[in-house]
């Protein structure tokens, strides 16, 4: 690729600015402002190239995303105090959180960053050996511990503020809303708070939920997480509700968002799905009591300390996100042989296997989005729904209805499939929103 020459000059000026950063400091009040607006002017040229080259890649949401964290960064932080690209400034992300920027908007912004400097270096605007030194500065920033360390004080402070707040819709709404959010996060281990908004809508009509107000509440429940078993993550283009134990497994949470894609979610009727709010709670069934059996007649743990091992085994099923199954049964003994119990023969371990099995099947799971195994072979992936397709078919049109399939997540597969030729996927776009279904956008 040969250099935009236009760009270059740009980056030209950008890097005088750098080099003569000190005696422009100097400069009167007047002068110095003509600086700041020209850095400025010369930041935007640059932001405006990168967003030309992303928005093909990225969905509107995500590209106006990183389009107004970079604008903001460097033209309202950085170029006030005439700080460039060049510097060493703007590689520090935890700086700005002292001073009023949330964990999340540095998130975002050191997301922005890597990807705008990736684009410097496509266009020969900047070396290799710079590129690769400010990644690296950038990776080694916010990390999982001191991103939950930042958390943990801006929640202190907010959680005052919302603590003081008057109710977003009531507090029989919040509380309920609250309460979706938690079994969601139980049954499924991660939805979109756009899917999310619309399974609530569809259960509960006669509430007319504001998309603006249902934001607000969503945003709100982001500072209390510490107090609940859900976190609401706002770092995504598409905010989500996850299990907090995904907070501190990213691969997993990575992994799970992949193996999900395009699935169906389990929709319980209302009472039953609030059931699920309840953190470890588990269905009542012929596997279950065997289970229970089992533990009580095999292993012989005391009978007040059985739920309690009922509720570890059941969460290891429905949680458990590796491909090979088979490590269930090994993780749940060693988690009972560590209390003294679990199966200490052949014969026991493989009477136990059989029982775990029969609850497998029967016990939902996030990687099926709520069903269990026995349920889920009757379920079809929407991209299935798609293949030779020219328009939505009734089944699919049914499903995305009906709040079973996330919409965004069809549209996502038509953008990133190269098999669906273009104008086949325009039309499938413009059908799905035409359906016109409730959404937070």
């Amino acid at each position: 690729m040969s250099k935009n020459l236009n760009l270059q000059n740009t980056i030209n000026q950008i890097k005088y600015i750098q080099n003569h950063q000190e005696s422009l400091l100097k400069l009167d009040p007047n002068q110095y402002d003509r600086q700041v607006a020209k850095l400025s002017i010369l930041n935007q040229k640059l932001i405006d190239a990168f967003i030309i080259t992303i928005t093909d890649k990225y969905t509107e949401k995500t590209v106006k995303k990183h389009q107004r964290n970079l604008t903001f960064f460097l033209n309202e932080y950085l170029a006030y105090h005439l700080e460039t690209i060049f510097g060493e400034e703007i590689l520090d992300l935890e700086y700005p959180i002292t001073k009023g920027f949330t964990t999340t908007e540095m998130r975002e912004t050191k997301t922005a960053l890597k990807k705008f400097y990736r684009f410097l270096l496509d266009q020969q605007l900047i070396t290799t050996e710079m590129a690769d030194q400010v990644v690296d500065t950038l990776n080694s920033q916010l990390t999982l511990k001191e991103i939950r360390q930042s958390l943990r004080k801006e929640n202190e402070y907010l959680k005052k503020m919302v603590s003081a707040a008057q109710p977003v819709f009531s507090e029989t709404t919040d509380e309920l809303i609250k309460n979706y959010f938690a079994a969601f996060a139980n049954l499924y281990g991660r939805i979109s708070c756009d899917q999310a908004y619309r399974i609530i809508c569809r259960q509960n009509p006669e509430l007319k939920l504001a998309s603006t107000k249902f934001v607000d509440l969503a945003e709100r429940l982001t500072y209390q997480s510490d107090e609940l078993n859900f976190l609401v993550d706002q770092s995504q283009a598409q905010p989500q509700i996850i299990h907090h134990t995904l907070l501190s497994h990213p691969d997993k949470l990575m992994w799970l968002s992949d193996q999900t894609m395009g699935m169906p979610f389990a929709i319980l009727r209302k009472s039953k799905l609030l059931k699920y709010a309840e953190n470890e709670y588990f269905e009542p069934s012929p596997s279950l009591k065997a289970l229970m059996n089992f533990y009580q007649d095999v292993l012989e743990i005391p009978k007040k300390e059985i739920e309690k091992y009922v509720k570890i085994t059941v969460s290891i099923i429905r949680t458990w996100t590796d491909d090979k199954i088979s490590g269930i049964y090994s993780t749940v003994n060693d988690a009972l042989l560590d209390d003294g119990y679990g199966c200490v023969n052949r014969e026991m371990l493989e009477e136990f296997i059989q029982v775990l099995i029969n609850l497998y099947n029967d016990t939902p799971r996030w990687v099926l989005r709520g069903f269990a195994p026995s349920q889920s072979r009757m379920q079809t992936n929407a991209f299935e729904l798609l293949d030779g397709q020219k328009n939505l078919n009734k089944r699919l049109i049914r499903l995305i209805k009906s709040a079973q399939v996330d919409p965004l997540e069809i549209v996502l597969y038509l953008l990133g499939n190269s098999n669906i030729d273009k104008d086949t996927s325009n039309r499938l776009q413009q059908q799905i929103i035409n359906l016109d279904i409730p959404s937070l956008d």
